[in-house]
């Protein structure tokens, strides 16, 4: 309705003419009815029109809506799976490093006894300088 009356107020149809005697043409005043009735059916599609928009933007809005609910959703399911996974980065860290430090010990542990075992003993030559 407020469509239809925004359409009229700046083109508003002329007022029809107090009837004060029966000559007025018939004609003439057929052609204004006629176009009062041409506009007002214009005016009705267009306020059918606009209706039929209005419903089609509000369920697109509707869609839109229900598509951020879900992207929320899944920020927020996202958002918990990176803080459980980051809780328990410290402790694989941890296990890393302990890991190396014990792969560097076994390391040296290991050549000292290879060096032990293939190191030949060293002559004492001290008898001959007396």
């Amino acid at each position: 309705m407020k469509n239809l009356f925004v359409a009229i107020a700046p083109n508003p149809p002329p007022r029809a003419k107090p009837r004060t005697s029966r000559t007025t043409k018939p004609a003439e005043n057929s052609a204004d009815t006629l176009a009062a009735r041409q506009q007002i059916v214009t005016l009705t599609n267009n306020l059918r029109q606009m209706d039929l928009e209005l419903r089609n933007s509000r369920a697109r809005l509707e869609a839109v809506r229900s598509e951020l609910f879900q992207t929320q959703q899944s920020r927020a399911e996202l958002q918990s799976k990176l803080l459980t996974r980051e809780a328990r980065r410290p402790y694989f860290s941890v296990l890393i490093w302990c890991g190396f430090a014990a792969g560097i010990l076994i390391g040296i542990a290991g050549t000292q006894f290879v060096h032990s075992i293939t190191d030949t003993p060293h002559v004492d030559r001290s008898i001959y300088l007396r």
